[in-house]
């Protein structure tokens, strides 16, 4: 039996029906059946979004996922650089991202005739 997948926030449950998962240990994301090759810091993102999914990963929590508390991380917008890289690989899945204009990014599981 599968463990209810919980908000990291408040570990209320969320009733997600997701077929998405992320391989962080071979950076391979598996959408709907789709496999998609991705570097380490995507894998990272994705999985990030992937398991809070639905709500919205801030732009900060991201960067921590991805750099820690390393002193000289770089600028934000690297976060935006990897989910436009991240879109580009996932544009033939179910599943698009959005953003919130300084507050972050989630991903959404669409139907074949939304855009």
């Amino acid at each position: 039996m599968t463990e209810p997948n919980l908000c990291p926030v408040c570990s209320k449950v969320l009733k997600v029906q997701t077929r998405a998962t992320v391989n962080l240990d071979f950076n391979i994301a598996i959408l709907d059946g789709i496999s998609i090759n991705l570097t380490p810091n995507q894998a990272v993102i994705l999985h990030t979004m992937i398991s809070i999914m639905p709500r919205m990963a801030k732009t900060w929590l991201l960067m921590d996922r991805v750099y820690g508390l390393e002193a000289d991380h770089p600028s934000e917008k690297v976060i935006h650089v990897h989910i436009c890289r991240i879109r580009k690989k996932i544009k033939d899945t179910n599943y698009k991202i959005n953003n919130l204009w300084g507050e972050g990014f989630h991903i959404v599981r669409i139907s074949k005739g939304d855009s």
